[in-house]
């Protein structure tokens, strides 16, 4: 069965810490129309994760933000939360000036994050289901 991208033949009984079968509203709202007959929801035990950056073409400037699961050896890209809104596809540009260009065009400066945090396991999941399946990063920005 392949979920998400995820062969989920490639985890052990072992990895596995929570299934959870979610029938109603809450499915759809959280997963989208692919899920309006209900969803389940996988959480595995955490394990030692690491952020890392990598290169996603020659051009050096191009990263593309990653969490290393260093069980499985892969990098998966976390789910990223901007003031409360989830950036589907995220990538960074380090630019001379210190700053970060996310899907929407707008410029998110170092100098203007408040916080961030990182939540991975059965954390990111408690909170935000299969989306928080590789890992959270959750950034709040001061107000303009």
């Amino acid at each position: 069965m392949i979920s998400d991208g995820v062969n989920l033949s490639e985890f052990k009984p072992n990895d596995i810490e929570t299934i959870e079968i979610v029938k109603s509203a809450l499915s759809e709202k959280l997963f989208g129309e692919r899920a309006k007959d209900g969803a389940v929801i996988i959480t595995l035990k955490e394990k030692e994760i690491h952020l890392s950056e990598q290169k996603t073409s020659n051009h050096k400037n191009n990263l593309k933000p990653a969490i290393r699961d260093y069980a499985t050896k892969s990098l998966k890209q976390p789910l990223f939360i901007i003031n409360g809104v989830s950036q589907d596809s995220i990538r960074f540009t380090n630019n001379s000036v210190i700053g970060y260009t996310v899907e929407n065009h707008q410029i998110l400066f170092a100098e203007n994050i408040i916080k961030s945090e990182l939540l991975t396991g059965s954390k990111a999941a408690a909170i935000y289901g299969v989306r928080g399946a590789n890992g959270v990063v959750n950034i709040t920005t001061k107000e303009d």
